[in-house]
């Protein structure tokens, strides 16, 4: 897989400034409550207790570096997954997202319902400071949805072909030069 900087390029645009490892588990977190949570006035509303987050001290403006997230993680929704967005800020509201086109009925997944996103985006606006980062599984309507982070494909999908254990989310922020 490629990664396509903000410039368009595949080329490296500058120095890496500094990695950060904000998110990296496999501790399975659930939640039975059936939630829905808008960002903003965005078309999506998601799980407030399925998003995975983590903070980042960003040390350059907005004119000398931006912030490219990598990594995967991995989500269970009961009630259907149609979307994935990436965000800086709240749990409501967005200074800059990436939606990241998940959706499980187009990718065939025949229990529509988990989210095993790779991440690799990248945020352009933010200035110097502490930054949250989230991501999460969604739709685009306030049905709720109730599931599981680092989901157990046996226990939480029965699917009792797969490996009877938690998966496991990463998130790096790499700060880059521009």
């Amino acid at each position: 897989m490629a990664i396509v900087f903000p410039d368009g390029t595949q080329e490296f645009p500058g120095r890496l400034i500094k990695a950060t490892n904000i998110y990296d588990t496999a501790t399975r977190v659930s939640t039975t409550t059936y939630n829905s949570t808008r960002v903003d006035a965005l078309d999506f509303w998601y799980n407030i207790n399925l998003a995975h987050t983590g903070s980042f001290t960003k040390i350059g403006s907005s004119t000398e570096s931006f912030i490219t997230m990598l990594g995967h993680v991995n989500t269970w929704v009961d009630g259907n997954s149609h979307g994935f967005l990436a965000w800086i800020g709240t749990s409501t509201s967005a200074t800059e997202y990436v939606h990241m086109g998940e959706e499980a009925y187009t990718l065939g997944n025949p229990r529509q319902s988990a989210a095993c996103q790779r991440l690799n985006c990248s945020f352009t606006a933010l200035g110097a400071g502490t930054h949250t980062f989230r991501c999460a599984a969604g739709r685009g309507d306030t049905s709720g949805t109730r599931g599981a982070r680092q989901f157990n494909p046996e226990s939480d999908k029965s699917a009792t072909d797969c490996p009877n254990m938690s998966t496991r989310s990463t998130i790096i922020a790499l700060e880059l030069a521009l």
